[in-house]
């Protein structure tokens, strides 16, 4: 197993014969899990997937697509909050670009549930991105939203 060095995680190595894929980190940032927060995390995916060349057609796109999955970290449903389970102090914010794509991952402390699948956020942000995936685990959720870059 490789350690990344950098948060922990532990991956295991590539198969002999087979490439590892490689994520060039383009910026990371952690912000209070706070509404005032939101748009400082939209500004950063605007510049960064700007400087990546992405359209100003799409960038709009992005920066709700990123307002969005963090809400999802941000806010415990009603459920939570009437029985005491304290919302999320920060959120973590990885700016990758792997091979063609943008991958942007929102991290933080997992919400009371998931998103159900036919929930507005969640349907929102499956129209906004190529790709979604969420994992949790040990209660701390990741978003991680995937967009084509355009090509060189």
């Amino acid at each position: 197993m490789h350690s990344d060095g950098h948060d922990g995680s532990v991956r295991a190595p590539a198969p002999p014969g087979s490439r590892a894929r490689t994520c060039e980190l383009l910026a990371e940032l952690t912000i209070p899990a706070e509404a005032d927060s939101l748009g400082l995390a939209r500004l950063a995916a605007v510049h960064v997937a700007g400087v990546l060349g992405v359209p100003v057609s799409r960038l709009a796109e992005l920066r709700l697509a990123v307002n969005e999955a963090c809400a999802l970290l941000f806010h415990a449903p009603p459920a939570a909050a009437a029985e005491r389970v304290a919302p999320p102090s920060a959120v973590s914010l990885r700016f990758e670009r792997d091979g063609s794509h943008l991958c942007i991952s929102a991290r933080g402390a997992a919400p009371y549930r998931g998103p159900a699948p036919g929930e507005i956020g969640w349907v929102l942000l499956q129209a906004l991105v190529e790709d979604i995936r969420m994992e949790t685990s040990g209660g701390i959720m990741t978003l991680t939203l995937r967009e084509p870059l355009p090509a060189s």
